[in-house]
């Protein structure tokens, strides 16, 4: 019972806190001349990868790298790049219709190409054995490819659309910062708190560790960049919503795999490799298509609906 009251309220918690984010963003951005690209990309996306960030690395401290630690590094990335845009169609299809298009440009396109060659270099190092080389070595790479990627969203943001924040924070930079930092504490706390009440009920019903971590911890720590998401795409500031999308994926794809490897955590069980072989499929599947109608995004659903399936009978 304390478990479901737990998730309850931090689900309340997680819906109210990332309504203040998204606005705070917007203010802060606003203030300080910086276009959707950073605000999205970098400012929103970085921000609210903290909780799937800190997973992995306790999963590390406290000797979980090989089912929690692994899991959470690889069940991340599958959530956003299917279920979570998914959700994205689901919700703009009243406002759209069938037809309608989610606004994806060169600046998102190049978040997911940055994931794709730097989960596709984490997943090598997986199935290749190199017990010769220290952790660090095989993360410097993924650690300079995203230093890189964030200089490239830096620089190019001259050309991104400005923000307008809401009325209650125009021309208050500080209190922007101030609701960012409040906002992203609350986000945090609640997430943990899923997170506690998702394992009590995991180990209520038994379910496996890596299963546990594949699906239900992301469920959680990634809840924040669903619903910031989706109060941009109601608001029609689609670089916003896929832009901490795109740029929570960019961020998984080098830091996540980093902690990985330099802890020495990889899982080769066929439940990450199979979670890894859908996320890149997935991500291929949008670097495809230029325009990401909402018959693209749609069938993302099904995708992860798929991949539940057979995880549970590989499980």
């Amino acid at each position: 019972m304390l478990a479901l009251l737990v998730l309850i309220a931090s689900l309340l918690l997680v819906l109210a806190s990332s309504s203040l984010f998204t606005h705070s963003v917007e203010a802060i951005a606003h203030k300080h001349g910086l276009g959707a690209g950073v605000a999205g990309s970098l400012l929103a996306a970085i921000s609210t990868a903290m909780p799937e960030t800190i997973v992995p690395l306790l999963a590390l401290v406290q000797g979980h790298a090989q089912s929690i630690g692994t899991g959470a590094i690889m069940g991340a990335p599958l959530m956003l790049s299917t279920l979570t845009l998914g959700l994205l169609a689901i919700t703009a299809w009243p406002q759209r219709g069938w037809k309608g298009v989610l606004k994806a440009d060169a600046q998102i396109q190049g978040d997911l190409k940055i994931f794709l060659l730097a989960y596709t270099y984490a997943l090598l190092l997986m199935v290749i054995p190199h017990a010769w080389m220290p952790g660090w070595v095989g993360a410097m790479p993924l650690l300079i490819a995203f230093a890189w990627h964030t200089w490239h969203v830096v620089y190019h943001d001259k050309h991104s659309e400005t923000l307008e924040p809401a009325a209650f924070l125009h021309g208050y930079a500080v209190g922007g910062w101030i609701v960012l930092v409040l906002a992203l504490v609350v986000m945090v706390t609640a997430a943990e708190g899923l997170v506690w009440s998702l394992q009590q009920l995991a180990d209520k019903y038994r379910w496996p560790p890596l299963l546990m971590a594949l699906f239900l911890v992301p469920v959680a720590t990634e809840l924040p960049e669903k619903i910031n998401s989706i109060f941009w795409v109601r608001r029609g500031k689609d670089k916003l919503a896929l832009g901490n999308i795109s740029g929570a994926l960019a961020f998984q794809g080098c830091i996540l795999p980093a902690i990985g490897l330099w802890g020495g955590g990889w899982s080769r069980q066929p439940l990450t490799l199979w979670a890894a072989a859908v996320t890149l499929l997935a991500v291929l599947w949008l670097v495809s298509h230029r325009v990401w109608s909402l018959r693209v995004l749609l069938p993302l659903n099904g995708v992860y609906l798929a991949y539940w399936v057979v995880a549970w009978r590989i499980s």
